[in-house]
């Protein structure tokens, strides 16, 4: 608990007093990294949690096309079921039927009824993806031999080993990522050092980066969980602005480690 007390004290300092990294500059390198996994750690748990409820929802909804769907094939480019059409599958929660999956192949039906939130229908030569308002189609065309049975859809499923490689690969990724933007950043920094007339190390700023970005991934998780209705480029700009504002302002206010002559 201290330490993750120690860690939130961090990104308070971080966006209060730019004197502050003159401190993260001085750490051994070791510290300061441990400081970025934790980033990692911190932020990437909440994606894990979000991530693993997504599959295991996702898990159900398969289960339920293996066990409602009739079998279907498509072959070069067109859809075959052998049932009587327009054949519709409800997915019931309670006594609603919030979703559905129709299978019409003559062409009678277009679109997925409105009073269903969510569904699909499979046509002749397409498939339509309908959530909300919003409606997707993609064709057949590149489908040449498929089976959608049962073990098609087992095989979509994801099993716990299968989960936790995910959810491992996620932090594994989580750590790349972060790195190679700090150190993006810190190149910049560098290169703002030598204009200002300072030999600041390279690591010293990475180190500094690592603590800027600290503050502008807590900044990106607070505007997409709060529902701030930023579009997604603004967003990313936002990450981005308050990356290098603090980093560059941190490097401006700090000396470096040998002022140049």
């Amino acid at each position: 608990m201290s330490r993750v007390r120690h860690f939130f004290t961090d990104l308070w300092k971080s966006a209060s007093d730019l004197r502050f990294y003159q401190e993260v500059a001085a750490l051994p390198f070791g510290a300061a990294f441990r400081h970025l996994l934790t980033v990692a750690g911190v932020f990437g748990t909440i994606l894990a949690v979000i991530a693993v409820v997504q599959l295991i929802f996702l898990n159900h909804f398969w289960l339920w096309c293996r066990d409602n769907l009739p079998p279907m094939t498509i072959r070069d480019g067109e859809a075959h079921a052998e049932v009587a059409q327009p054949h519709l599958v409800e997915r019931r929660i309670g006594d609603k039927a919030n979703f559905a999956v129709i299978i019409d192949t003559t062409g009678k039906t277009e679109r997925v009824d409105p009073r269903y939130s969510g569904g699909v229908l499979i046509k002749r030569r397409a498939i339509v993806f309908k959530l909300g308002e919003t409606s997707i189609e993609r064709d057949f065309g590149g489908v040449r031999n498929l089976s959608i049975d049962r073990n098609y859809f087992s095989g979509l499923m994801f099993g716990y080993k299968r989960i936790a490689l995910y959810v491992a690969g996620l932090y594994g990724a989580l750590v790349l990522v972060l790195f190679s933007q700090a150190a993006a950043a810190a190149l910049i920094g560098k290169v703002v050092s030598l204009l200002r007339g300072s030999r600041r190390s390279f690591r010293a700023i990475l180190q500094m980066s690592f603590y800027a970005l600290s503050l502008a991934v807590c900044v990106l998780f607070l505007v997409l969980f709060v529902g701030i209705g930023l579009h997604l480029k603004y967003t990313l700009a936002l990450y981005v602005f308050i990356h290098l504002a603090f980093l560059i302002c941190a490097v401006l206010t700090s000396g470096g480690d040998e002022i140049a002559a």
